[in-house]
């Protein structure tokens, strides 16, 4: 269904009825849990490729340095 324009109703495409609203339908998906990356070929800069995952670095002292600074930062102002 299309809409008409602002409070007019809407219109289907395909037979040309019309309704107030739009008729909403659910449709049922097969999605499950887990991962999912497009093609490699589809990446962007934002996406990890598959073979990074599970190199990330640990930095356990880098918690430890933040709170200090900030701690020092904090007492001259």
């Amino acid at each position: 269904m299309k809409s008409e324009g602002k409070n007019k109703g809407f219109q289907c495409k395909i037979c040309g009825d019309k309704r107030d609203s739009k008729i909403s339908v659910t449709n049922p998906r097969d999605i499950q849990l887990g991962m999912y990356l497009p093609y490699s070929k589809a990446h962007r800069h934002l996406t990890k490729p598959l073979h990074r995952f599970g190199m990330e670095k640990n930095y356990p002292h880098v918690p430890n340095i933040i709170k200090a600074l900030h701690s020092e930062w904090f007492k001259r102002f």
